[in-house]
This record gives structure tokens, sequence and C-alpha cells, in this order.
């Protein structure tokens, strides 16, 4: 069975030790003015290369940026929007982290690509397969501020959010990006938000060229909306094994008609999984599902520590390959 170890989205940006700070640091000081910022970019490139070479020694097959330059994943790409501010914080999901929400001010649309620079460094500077990562449109519609009577509901702004994405996947798929992930944590929080989901999806989809399109949803129950997903064009869907229960057993006897990746390994504790039980339940789940399989953490690894954080990559390296027919 083809398959890959794969990393979910992002990376936490420092360490515990001085080098692993540089980043936190020179933020401050740019805030302050010290710096410029090409010399912040400079050091957050220097971060982006230093987290690829780690998903590599970890023996990962699929790599991300790690969401380096990201504020929030929120903030990151609306910053790139026509009439839309950023304002405010707010708790994200029953994390501990805060992200800053979008103040809709008029009809937006995207004004240049958000990731696409960050995502053609990567590219020159790993060997492995490189994913591009953005927050769906229903998760940022349903969290921003809307001040304006163009929109009337979050509702209203799924489909400008669906055409903002879009362009910037066309312009992802232009720069050679094979992979790129929509991440949709809405989906699985809100039981009525997929009923506004298929006609975003479409909009996504119909430029992708050859470039494959997942979508990755976490921190929720997914085998609610399971048979639902069947029926959209999807590549590859990410699913969180740990919150959900659940979705194993439905797993294991309807399968599914669309490529999975596995979130087998909690993305949320620090204490590593087992590794005799992880590939007892990953026999039992992929027995009907089609190739490839990938395996890889629960959810993004940003709150965790950083060398806890490498370890869960060494750990998805080492189950996929054992799980892929090598030994360990």
């Amino acid at each position: 069975m083809t398959g890959y170890a794969m990393m979910h989205s992002d990376y936490p940006r420092v360490g515990d030790n001085e080098h692993l700070q540089r980043l936190r640091r020179a933020i401050a000081r740019w805030e302050r003015g010290e710096i410029d910022s090409q010399t912040l970019k400079n050091v957050e490139n220097s971060v982006v290369e230093e987290v690829l070479q780690e998903q590599e020694k970890a023996g990962l097959d699929i790599v991300t940026d790690g969401c380096i330059r990201w504020y929030c994943p929120f903030s990151f790409f609306a910053r790139h929007l026509e009439r839309v501010d950023i304002n405010g914080l707010l708790r994200y999901y029953d994390t501990n982290f805060y992200f800053r929400q979008p103040v809709i001010r008029g009809e937006f649309s995207l004004t240049s690509p958000a990731t696409l620079e960050s995502a053609a460094f990567a590219l020159e500077r790993t060997s492995k397969t490189f994913k591009a990562v953005l927050t769906g449109p229903v998760t940022l519609a349903k969290y921003s501020i809307i001040e304006t009577e163009r929109y009337h509901s979050w509702v209203d702004l799924i489909g400008p959010y669906a055409e903002a994405l879009n362009r910037e996947i066309r312009a992802l798929c232009d720069a050679g990006v094979g992979l790129i992930q929509i991440q949709e944590p809405e989906l699985v929080h809100d039981a009525d938000a997929f009923s506004h989901f298929r006609d975003a999806w479409s909009v996504l989809t119909k430029e992708k060229g050859t470039a494959k399109l997942g979508l990755a949803l976490f921190w929720g129950p997914v085998s609610r909306i399971w048979s639902d997903l069947q029926n959209l064009q999807i590549d590859f869907v990410v699913i969180d094994m740990i919150y959900d229960k659940e979705i194993a057993t439905v797993l294991e006897h309807d399968g599914s008609d669309v490529p999975v990746a596995f979130g087998i390994e909690d993305g949320r504790n620090t204490k590593t999984g087992h590794l005799e039980s992880q590939l007892r339940v990953l026999e039992k789940v992929t027995r009907r599902v089609p190739e490839p399989v990938y395996i890889t953490t629960s959810c993004g690894l940003e709150l965790l520590p950083r060398d806890r954080a490498f370890r869960k990559l060494e750990h998805i390296g080492a189950l996929s390959r054992v799980f892929h027919g090598g030994k360990e």
C-alpha cells in the first residue's frame, strides 16, 4: 500500500534555548521599530529553513513551512484583503491560543497572494513534497466581524472568502505547489456549517489544475459529516482521530471513497503514542480506503514545546515506515 508520513500544518516558532527564540525577539524589535521588515523576513526565512530540515530529519515525506510567518490562522491571510482590517482577540476554540479577528469594512477581495512568497521559498529549500496550508472560507467567515451594510451575516462572507482563496490557490498552483490543505475546523464544530460549505468548495477547486486539494478537520466529530464528505470532489481528507473516537468505527465499517490522512498521533499532548497500538488501529481503518494512505498528527503542533513537537514528527516518520512495510 502506497503511503506517506505527512506534516499536518503548523509547527512551534520558538524553542527553549536562545537561538530558537530569535524569531520572537525579532518580532518584538520590529514592532518597536528597531529593525525593518526585510530584517524580520530574514529571520523568518532562517526559521522556515530550520523547520524544513527538522521535518526531513524526522523522516517525513510531505512537509510544510510550519506556518512560521502566520501571526494566527486568520490575520495572516486577511491582511491581504482590501477593505478588511484586523482587530480584537478571540480564543481559538478550546485552546489557550488567541487570534486576531478580521473586520469587514466593505466588499472585499484579495489584493495579493498571502502565502505565495513563503511557498516559493520552501519549494527551493526542500527535496520533499511541499504542502501549502490555508484557512478555509467557512472558518474565516464565522469568526470575522462585520462592520458594513454590504454583508448581513457571516454566511454572506463565505462566498467572497472562497473567491479570494481561489485566487490564492491559483497562484500557488502556478508556482508549482502540488498539495494544498484547507483547514476547516468550523465544519465539525457547527452542525449547520457544512450546508454552507458545498458551494464554497466548488469555488476552491475550479482552478486548482493538477494540484491535489485536501480538507483538514480537527477538534470535533468528523464522523457526523463523513457521508457528506464522500460526495465532494476532495483529493484527500485529514481527520482528527484523537478528538473523534467514533471515526475509527465508521472507517472500519464504511471505509472511504476519498484518500485519508489519519491524524492518529495526538498533536496537543506532549506524550508520544504507543506505536504498536497505533499500528493495530491503522490496519483496521485502512482496509477500505483508497491509496495513498497518509499518516500525520491530529492537528498542527504549534501548541507544543519545540522539542516535543519534533519527537511527534519522528514518531510519525517511524510509524509510517513500519506500517508501509519497513522495520524500525
